[in-house]
């Protein structure tokens, strides 16, 4: 086969997610005992992330129950369309610091933060333009940032605001936080939970391929549907769609704010939630850099997952503690919004706090346990594991040139068994034998480990390919091999191949399947340890459905696939060569985790 290219291929260095200098690891100060007590902690994390804010009126007197009352706006925004909001202050006269909660769920769907009320922070909660008692069009995030300058601006113009104010929210009302960034230079401080700055390449389209069960299955659920078509007339991230629906690199300067990121190793945005902790700590302004604190844990999109515990099949020990996070919150809020350090200081927590998995059967002093770290990434250096045509894996390039191939039928792909999905049945580790035993279409390479490997940071698997389509699709997908058998999923990517040198250009192949092409496929992050006596796997495929929606193999321009799509069979290769070997990139910590 003969190698040619006319560019160079997307690949880990020109990825803005981990353009930032390494640095070296830290301990966290130790914490002083919150003055919030347990229940209320719990019942204040529980409104954050789970159900959207609701405010109120200007007196009140708290029910036995239902506490105060709101009253709502509707603020109009400058293209005249007007905005359902909510407002609860505090008893007094003010003025009072505000927490903005913009949120597409229902602006009124639960009285958990008026938490916030009881020590003097108003609440202002806001429906998206077009859901809920909103006007407008729905636009998916595209207006966000001129809604919420508007609504800030609004604020300014009442008597109970005292012009400070901070943000808040998880999963959709943690993206929106991220987008005011375009438009809201004042900002107090924010709590954003499972959120991402970029919803092009993080949810819409990601390593090119349509994100189907993420944004399909959410818009649908938030009865808008209907805007999903609208997704594929912007298929590049150079597009002003994909603009107005991220930080770009010129923008992170105008965070001049502390911030608090939550995410999970499972969730459907943990790579968006290093993104965005990377962004303001290393690329905000003043006041913003480097006052950002940044938790992972090994949860999947309802982060502690009090009620079952559990990640997917897999039950990680000592997770669901959430003092720790409140903590760190509590601080931050206190001494911007109400400008006191009564509740300590938010600086003493470590600036990265996450969690090392590893095998769930075994107890050790070296993984299922919680670490703090400077920076992230922590410092590292990547373990390249070669691909080989007998389906081994390890650390010596191919001496000969070989290669594997297998028919890739779009009407018969790969089923999803887990991952880093937003629905609640079919998101965190899983069994993969289930879906992935007696199938032609994937290869597998393995290495039984016999020390335990730790990796932590981001993934890349670096691929030679050949195909008889002009386009089509590569997934590869990293798995713990138990000891008993169960192949347990850690982390997976797509690349489709017309957008290997970019997102933001559409490069077909030639359809020969006589030449090779070079393609990078992002696996995101993780903090994992392999058991000795375990098996790592590396699992490589053309289809991850209904994750990502099929390629029909036919180069057409990308839309939704159907019953009435034309597709063809692809009969895609695998090269495995001195010169074009394929492999993947792990990220070994250059020391071991400074556990809490």
């Amino acid at each position: 086969m003969i190698f040619v290219e006319d560019a160079s291929p997307q690949h880990p260095d020109s990825n803005d997610g981990e353009n930032f200098p390494n640095r070296s690891d830290s301990g966290s100060t130790q914490e002083k005992k919150s003055p919030l007590s347990p229940k209320a902690k719990a019942l204040l994390l529980i409104a954050l992330f789970a159900v959207p804010a609701v405010a109120t009126i200007w007196y009140f007197e708290w029910g036995p129950a239902a506490g105060p009352k709101p009253i709502t706006f509707m603020v109009p925004m400058r293209d005249g369309v007007k905005l359902a909001t909510d407002v609860y202050l505090p008893a007094g006269q003010g003025p009072f610091p505000v927490v903005l909660y913009r949120t597409p769920y229902g602006k009124d769907s639960d009285t958990g933060p008026i938490q916030y009320v009881q020590y003097n922070i108003a609440i202002v909660t806001q429906d998206f333009r077009g859901c809920h008692d909103s006007g407008g069009v729905y636009d998916a995030w595209g207006t966000d940032a001129q809604d919420a300058l508007d609504t800030v601006n609004w604020m300014k113009t009442q008597p109970w605001f005292n012009g400070v104010y901070g943000t808040y929210g998880g999963s959709a009302r943690g993206i929106t936080q991220y987008m005011q960034v375009q438009a809201q230079p004042n900002i107090a401080c924010q709590m954003i939970m499972v959120g991402t700055p970029d919803l092009y390449s993080i949810a819409l389209f990601q390593g090119g391929a349509p994100h189907m069960m993420l944004a399909q299955d959410w818009l649908n659920g938030i009865g808008h549907g209907d805007f999903y078509p609208t997704v594929f007339d912007h298929p590049l991230s150079n597009d002003a769609f994909a603009a107005a629906r991220r930080i770009d690199d010129n923008e992170w300067q105008y965070v001049t704010w502390p911030a608090l990121h939550i995410g999970g190793w499972y969730d459907c945005f943990s790579q968006g939630t290093l993104n965005g902790f990377m962004g303001y700590q290393y690329k905000g302004g003043q006041g913003g850099a480097g006052q950002s604190r940044l938790i992972m844990g090994p949860w999947t999109h309802d982060l502690f997952n009090v009620e079952n515990r559990s990640t997917g099949q897999l039950t990680y020990p000592n997770s669901t503690d959430q003092s720790y996070y409140i903590g760190i919150m509590e601080k931050m809020f206190a001494e911007k919004l109400l400008k006191t350090m009564q509740y300590g200081d938010f600086r003493t927590a470590a600036n990265v706090t996450y969690y090392v998995m590893g095998d769930i059967n075994a107890t050790s002093d070296d993984w299922n346990r919680w670490a703090t770290a400077n920076d992230w990434p922590v410092p590292y250096s990547n373990q390249t594991w070669y691909f080989h045509t007998d389906g081994v894996l390890n650390q010596t390039a191919p001496s000969s040139n070989s290669n594997q191939s297998y028919v890739f039928d779009p009407k018969n792909p790969v089923q999803t068994l887990g991952g880093q999905n937003l629905n609640n049945d079919n998101r965190g580790p899983f069994d993969q034998r289930p879906v992935e035993n007696g199938r032609s279409d994937i290869l597998h390479f393995d290495t039984s480990i016999s020390t335990p490997l730790l990796i932590t940071g981001r993934m890349w698997v670096h691929l030679f390919i050949a195909s008889n389509c002009t386009d089509t699709d590569f997934t590869v997908k990293l798995s713990d091999e138990y000891p008993g058998g169960a192949v347990m999923n850690i982390a997976d990517g797509i690349i489709r191949i017309r957008s290997r040198l970019g997102q933001d250009q559409a490069v077909l192949m030639d359809g020969s399947g006589a030449n090779v092409y070079e393609a990078w496929v992002d696996l995101w992050s993780t903090s994992y340890v392999f058991n000795a006596g375990h098996t790592m796997r590396i699992s490589v495929s053309s289809s991850n459905y209904p994750r990502f929606d099929v390629n029909p193999n036919t180069g057409a321009e990308i839309r939704p696939v159907n019953a009435s799509t034309p597709t063809v069979c692809a009969y895609n290769t695998l090269v495995m060569s001195p010169t074009n070997a394929s492999a993947i990139l792990l990220p070994v910590p250059s020391s071991s985790p400074t556990f809490m």
